[in-house]
């Protein structure tokens, strides 16, 4: 018999559900810039650009943007 991991998320909106999936980042010192580009994805690509977004702000910025999303074959308008 093997063991299944069920993950569930809590939110104090009283939202829960799946939590497969889930990415949690630190978003303190995202700008309303990031949260655009976050918003031009796809939702089956948005996790990977929530993190991409936020290893981009704690690396400095120092990339342009397209180049840094273009790595991991993101298309972003």
């Amino acid at each position: 018999m093997s063991n299944v991991t069920s993950l569930t998320y809590f939110a104090t909106d009283g939202n829960y559900g799946n939590a497969g999936g889930l990415t949690v980042v630190d978003t303190s010192a995202w700008t309303d810039l990031d949260f655009e580009l976050l918003d031009g994805v796809t939702d089956e690509l948005r996790p990977t650009a929530g993190r991409t977004i936020s290893d981009w702000i704690e690396g400095g910025r120092t990339d342009d943007y397209n180049t840094y999303f273009q790595k991991l074959g993101i298309d972003i308008p």
